[in-house]
């Protein structure tokens, strides 16, 4: 009898847990999402420790995401209590990490409302994205080429030494703003930059 008892507590404990799992798993993809929307703009707000902190957050989210991922496979009625146990504190950790990752996400939402990072600027971002590949981008540099009618794209390897824990150089994207086609081409050409990465504004 005690045995029968046993095993029906098992299976409501890892029933209990592929439930946990699966909602855990979805709030994995939406934090994924928001963060890749969010992280090419991050350091136009955010200091270069913060930055850093993000990037390093999100490569402990990424571990612990895949470690559940992996995990979830295994869990069945027939699981040990062991492979719950260690499900759950691969739950506990995700978690964690979901929620250091929402802070700093709440955080950058708040400085680009103070900062008024408006419409135009978040229109431009877009339209950059499906030219070039980077990582992060000079805000400076941003703000300059909303008035601008031609611009001039060019990424800079960065890899900075005081932070050696960083999980990959980071790609940032210059523009450099120019009134005039010519001098557009010429600064292209002397750079070595080919010419789709010249853009006349609309």
């Amino acid at each position: 009898m005690m045995k029968v008892e046993d095993e029906l507590e098992k299976k409501e404990v890892i029933k209990s847990l592929r439930i946990a799992l699966d909602e855990t798993l979805k709030q994995c993809d939406s934090c994924e999402d928001r963060v890749h929307q969010s992280i090419k703009i991050a350091n136009c707000v955010l200091s270069k420790e913060e930055y850093y902190e993000l990037l390093n957050e999100y490569q402990r989210f990424e571990n612990n995401f895949g470690i559940l991922e992996s995990l979830s496979v295994q869990i069945t009625e027939l699981s040990s209590i062991l492979q719950a146990m260690s499900v759950a504190a691969a739950l506990k950790e995700v978690r964690n990490s979901i929620d250091q990752l929402l802070d700093i996400m709440e955080k950058i939402n708040f400085r680009l409302d103070v900062q008024k990072f408006d419409l135009l600027m978040a229109q431009l971002m877009e339209e950059l994205m499906g030219v070039i590949d980077f990582d992060a981008i000079e805000y400076e540099t941003l703000e300059a080429a909303l008035g601008a009618p031609f611009i001039v794209l060019e990424t800079l390897d960065v890899l900075d030494r005081e932070y050696q824990d960083i999980y990959y150089p980071l790609n940032v994207l210059k523009i450099q703003s120019f009134n005039s086609k010519t001098a557009a081409y010429q600064y292209a050409l002397s750079r070595g930059i080919r010419k789709e990465f010249v853009i006349k504004k609309a």
